[in-house]
């Protein structure tokens, strides 16, 4: 029997299991993960709100989730919302799976969008409006 890099036969056979459970686990681990990222931006009135959606397709189908639902201090100036906005945005897993991130940039979110922009932040502004319907 060829042993390879193998000192006996035991060792040959814990590897095989050990390699048989990997691709095990790697089947059942999500074939691909995407990132949403919903960021409402307020201060005198309302809090800004961020929420995260992930999307996990595995062999069975697809799973979408709220991961992580964050909130800024109520009157948390501009400047300061941009820097954390641009924090929570380079976390890692965000750099690695597909990412969308839509920030409103309605009214109040102007001047954040038009900073993140300028530091070269990667999003799609969405102007969210109220209406009767």
């Amino acid at each position: 029997m060829f042993l390879g890099n193998y000192k006996n036969a035991d060792e040959w056979q814990a590897s095989q299991r050990w390699e048989k459970l990997e691709s095990e686990v790697k089947a059942a681990m999500p074939v691909q993960k995407e990132f949403f990222i919903g960021i409402d931006l307020g201060k005198s009135q309302d809090a800004t709100a961020i929420v995260l959606l992930e999307k996990e397709k595995t062999k069975d189908g697809e799973i979408i989730f709220v991961s992580d639902i964050s909130r800024f201090e109520q009157g948390t100036d501009f400047v300061l919302q941009a820097e954390l906005i641009e924090r929570y945005l380079s976390y890692k897993p965000f750099g690695f799976w597909p990412t969308q991130t839509i920030i409103d940039a309605s009214g109040l979110g102007v001047p954040v969008c038009d900073v993140l922009q300028s530091k070269g932040v990667k999003f799609r502004r969405a102007v969210i409006v109220a209406g009767d319907s």
